[in-house]
């Protein structure tokens, strides 16, 4: 799904359904805006439309994930009323 401003492509979202849970969950795999269109709210409403996707597919809940310190992604999740639920840590051996 792309997000225009202006004529020109501003960003897109992508997801998909996990074909294997029950019930019916979507999956956000990202949300991307170029960086001089941020702040513009395209990357609230790419959300908001894949959410509805989910929505019509009767999904029942939507995973998505960002990386440590990435905040502007994660801000953006939870102004679209999604919460934290699992930290990963790692280290290199």
């Amino acid at each position: 799904m792309s997000g225009f401003y202006a004529g020109v492509v501003a960003g897109f979202a992508v997801g998909s359904i996990d074909p294997e849970a029950t019930p019916r969950r979507g999956i956000l795999h990202g949300v991307y805006v170029a960086a001089g269109l941020r702040e513009l709210g395209t990357g609230g409403a790419l959300l908001e439309t894949m959410l509805q996707v989910f929505r019509d597919a009767e999904c029942q809940s939507v995973e998505a994930y960002c990386l440590p310190g990435d905040r502007a992604t994660k801000r953006l999740l939870e102004a679209a009323g999604m919460t934290a639920k699992l930290l990963t840590v790692a280290t290199a051996l």
